[in-house]
């Protein structure tokens, strides 16, 4: 389930995500990984000089509808899986928008 992929803190909520670079389309979120327990995110950026990184932060960003600067990868700078921390919105409220968007 979604909730496995997310965590409460103390500023926020944290979500796990697998990133898959040099997609077509970028997408956030493109589906849930039950075997990771993550959240799927597709950018068409490459994985050189923090490209898809920055990507992923305005995807998510764009998605919850928060400024950039409220998220922050926080695990995985150089992995494919990742753990970003968005301040200021809550799990109720991370959970109800990812559960929506990937019905």
């Amino acid at each position: 389930m979604i909730e496995d992929s997310i965590r409460a803190c103390k500023e926020g909520v944290v979500i796990r995500i697998h990133v898959h670079p040099g997609k077509s389309i970028s997408a956030f979120p493109a589906g849930y990984d039950e075997w990771r327990k993550s959240i799927t995110a597709h950018v068409k950026s490459d994985a050189r000089e923090n490209r898809a990184n920055n990507e992923i932060i305005f995807l998510v960003a764009n998605f919850f509808d928060v400024h950039k600067s409220s998220i922050k990868i926080i695990k995985g700078l150089t992995s494919r899986d990742k753990e970003i921390k968005i301040k200021d919105i809550s799990m109720k409220e991370a959970i109800h928008k990812l559960e929506g968007a990937l019905r």
